[in-house]
């Protein structure tokens, strides 16, 4: 027995070795790293978009506004269109990031020295989710340029949040692999979208020529989505920060029935928007084009600065 557990002793001793071997090799070939540990990719524009925002330092104070929430927010809110009413918006949004996410990204940045007048979150219906979505928080983890200090934390909580017990590993050692150099960001760019700067990328899909039929959908919102909704409010407050949700337009908008947890939060609601039901705006049922996310921000923006003011 006493040689059974000398043996399980030097094997667990020796499993870090062995992995730091493996990884050592692996980055020799970038390909099989990508495949077998973890692939980045350019879809969604997260590591512009991180590095934009970490290079713009001691300038991020001038960021009036911060957008969170999903693809709908990233391709679809342009926060140029706040630039003539004297505001300055940077996007946070990823795909298929729900509102628990967007808690944990939204404190890292206030954490990390974001002092902005107004958070905006993007609630699109169908990522009311009990959970962190594991898409949204894998994508911050292989592809952001953000990990350390708090958004390390909010990496690894997402991750918790997501179920994604691998993606907890990523972010405790891809940062150092990052670190030495050996780990360049060297994905190729997304051939169906530009990215122009403060978070927002423009899609190139064609446009709809007619609506799609349209299921019916109906959506609750989870307690847990109110807890953390509630989180974000309270953080907000505490950094003298409005909080303001924004549900965004669709052509399949699905049926529900405004939360108690949302009373006390302005809402701005896309489907007001006068192009909100015209098909050529959108490239599926719920993504704005390029020319359907410059008109809609250009709606949507004098409203964000009402409210902000």
């Amino acid at each position: 027995m006493q040689r059974f557990y000398r043996r399980l002793l030097v094997f667990l001793l020796l499993l870090p070795l062995g992995w730091g071997l493996m990884l050592g090799a692996l980055l020799w070939h970038r390909p099989s790293f990508d495949r077998w540990v973890a692939g980045s990719t350019s879809w969604g524009a997260t590591h512009a978009r991180t590095a934009e925002w970490q290079a713009l330092g001691e300038a991020r104070d001038g960021v009036q506004v911060l957008f969170f929430g999903s693809s709908t927010c990233y391709s679809g809110i342009d926060p140029d269109a706040l630039q003539p009413l004297g505001l300055r918006g940077f996007n946070f949004c990823s795909s298929s990031q729900g509102i628990r996410h967007s808690r944990y990204l939204l404190e890292a940045a206030l954490a990390s020295g974001a002092r902005p007048s107004a958070v905006c979150l993007d609630v699109y219906p169908a990522l009311w989710g009990e959970r962190a979505a594991s898409e949204s928080t894998r994508d911050w983890i292989v592809n952001g340029a953000l990990d350390r200090g708090a958004w390390f934390g909010a990496h690894v909580r997402s991750a918790l949040d997501a179920g994604d017990l691998y993606g907890v590993v990523l972010a405790s050692f891809l940062p150092a692999l990052r670190a030495t150099g050996r780990l360049p960001f060297d994905a190729p760019p997304d051939a169906n979208g530009t990215y122009e700067g403060a978070g927002f990328v423009a899609r190139s899909y064609p446009a709809l020529a007619a609506p799609p039929a349209c299921p019916e959908d109906l959506r609750s919102f989870p307690p847990e989505a109110c807890a953390a909704l509630e989180a974000m409010a309270q953080r907000c407050a505490a950094h003298g920060t409005r909080l303001l949700l924004i549900h965004p337009p669709q052509l399949c908008p699905e049926t529900w029935v405004r939360p108690a947890c949302w009373r006390d939060l302005p809402l701005i609601d896309g489907l007001a928007w006068p192009g909100a039901s015209n098909p050529s705006h959108y490239y599926d049922d719920h993504h704005l084009t390029a020319a359907g996310a410059a008109a809609y921000s250009r709606w949507l923006a004098p409203q964000i600065a009402q409210i902000t003011r």
